[in-house]
């Protein structure tokens, strides 16, 4: 096995749902700033497992975090800052 770092692009909107398809057993790192002026999910995987579709939401502070679906929970990723004045909230789906 030969453990990787992988970065996911981040979708931003009020609120925005986005999914990647992501080696199973990924572990989640950071979110953080790309290289290209956006910002980014960063995971260790081993590329050579199956990927599984991964859910994910941001949100800005003051917004209302709704699932997107009755009974899916989220858990808290992180927090980064976009271009000095918004705040940004990363939550990624729990699975059941």
């Amino acid at each position: 096995m030969t453990l990787q770092v992988w970065r996911y692009p981040v979708l931003l909107g009020e609120p925005v749902w986005f999914a990647h398809d992501i080696p199973a057993g990924a572990e989640f790192l950071t979110v953080a700033a790309d290289g290209s002026g956006g910002m980014s999910l960063y995971f260790e995987v081993d590329a050579a497992r199956p990927r599984e579709r991964r859910r994910f939401c941001v949100v800005g502070t003051g917004q209302a975090l709704e699932p997107a679906a009755a009974g899916n929970r989220w858990a808290y990723l992180g927090t980064f800052k976009q271009a000095g004045m918004f705040v940004w909230h990363v939550y990624g789906e729990v699975a059941a």
